[in-house]
């Protein structure tokens, strides 16, 4: 990771009651606030790339990571978020130009910190408690998702842990799983790192 100074970086905590049955979808939802946050304040086209980061114009822009602790006898899901905003181009080593961006490098102007911040937890914490987004049905999110999701038509290679799976992307699924079109036929994926294959 790199990090440096010329970023928004929070870290945002969300106690749950336990009925919580897509807790996998948490860190694609906050992608969406996110990218609805920035979306208000710099429009661009951002783009969620699964399973954890903001792209635009083909670089990343944001990372996101998320993470469940325990506090007393509940669970609390801590969504980490760093977002690139004030780096000039300089201030991108060459090694990673090619790959990450900040809101000043596209051309567009940084948001008042704060701001972004406040708009981004706010949309999360109404999509969780509010919407029930992580109990209820998820259909009308994974629609946004789904129509910023970076990766849909590209091949890729999704390095599980376990295994490696090829295919072409088709989207994302209501349980916020990576759909692949394999050669031996659809596949879901829960989580894994992403290769972009360029043929």
């Amino acid at each position: 990771y790199f990090s440096p100074a010329g970023g928004v970086y929070f870290s945002a905590a969300f106690p749950l009651s336990g009925d919580e049955t897509h807790i996998s979808f948490l860190t694609l939802l906050s992608g969406l606030a996110v990218c609805r946050a920035l979306e208000s304040m710099c429009p661009a086209p951002y783009r969620i790339k699964w399973p954890n980061d903001i792209y635009l114009n083909g670089k990343k822009i944001c990372g996101i990571l998320t993470e469940l602790v325990s506090v007393g006898p509940r669970l609390t899901a801590v969504v980490g978020v760093g977002v690139n905003t004030k780096l000039a181009p300089g201030d991108i080593p060459p090694a990673l130009s090619s790959v990450m961006t900040s809101l000043q490098a596209e051309g567009l102007r940084a948001p008042d910190p704060d701001a972004l911040v406040k708009t981004a937890v706010s949309l999360l914490d109404h999509y969780v408690y509010d919407l029930r987004a992580l109990s209820a049905d998820t259909t009308a999110f994974t629609k946004e998702i789904n129509a910023r999701a970076y990766l849909t038509g590209r091949t890729v290679a999704v390095d599980t842990g376990s295994e490696t799976v090829s295919g072409t992307v088709t989207g994302i699924s209501p349980a916020g799983l990576l759909r692949l079109d394999t050669p031996q036929g659809e596949k879901e994926i829960l989580s894994g790192t992403v290769t972009e294959i360029h043929i």
